[in-house]
């Protein structure tokens, strides 16, 4: 695949993204949510820590900082990937019905101005369902509400 090609369907992508989340609740711009979330860095036990005793692990984990934050502005995308660091983002927060996300990505997909292929509308498809739109999962209720 081109690299030209790899920029226009990821830019598809990422209008796909941005109209589920539009309709999601609450409503927010795909876009800015990705540019305003703050990078993070998953840490891993330093090799010393295998060698350590049960009691001198779990002493050591009371105070261990899995998660580095850092600000959305700190790196660039660049400086980020070489770094290892992902966005964080709270996918879950965002609810869209089933049915209208099913309706949005099958529009979407259908749309012949997007200029897919059969094996891309796949992928599309698959990504669309476990990448990182919104939840369709409605949330169980307790008894509180």
């Amino acid at each position: 695949m081109s690299p030209k090609r790899a920029r226009y369907l990821k830019d598809k992508l990422y209008e796909l993204y941005s109209l589920l989340y539009k309709a999601a609740t609450p409503s927010v711009d795909f876009m800015e949510l990705v540019a305003k979330s703050p990078w993070i860095k998953r840490n891993e036990l330093p090799k010393e820590y295998w060698k350590m005793s049960k009691e001198e692990q779990e002493k050591f984990r009371e105070s261990f900082e899995y998660e580095t934050l850092y600000p959305a502005e700190a790196f660039t995308e660049e400086e980020a990937k070489t770094q290892r660091l992902q966005k964080k983002i709270d996918w879950d927060s965002y609810y869209l019905d089933k049915d209208t996300y099913d309706k949005i990505v099958n529009d979407f997909i259908n749309d012949k101005n997007n200029k897919l292929t059969s094996i891309e509308k796949k992928q599309f498809r698959v990504e669309a369902y476990l990448g990182c739109g919104p939840t369709s999962a409605e949330r169980k209720r307790t008894q509180d509400q």
